[in-house]
């Protein structure tokens, strides 16, 4: 899905939807076992930086 969508997740609401949805996997409620943390961790973190950058 993220190669046929890539043109989408590269703009900025892209960019802000994909930290939403790893917004809501690191929520208040996330299960501390739950195998997506790392890589939504990871994701946010480069994606916030990709905001930043403009």
């Amino acid at each position: 899905m993220r190669r046929e969508r890539r043109r989408d997740f590269e703009t900025r609401d892209g960019k802000l939807m994909t930290l939403f949805v790893c917004s809501r996997l690191l929520g208040p409620y996330a299960h501390p076992e739950d195998p997506r943390l790392r890589p939504a961790g990871r994701m946010a973190k480069e994606v916030i930086k990709q905001l930043q950058a403009g």
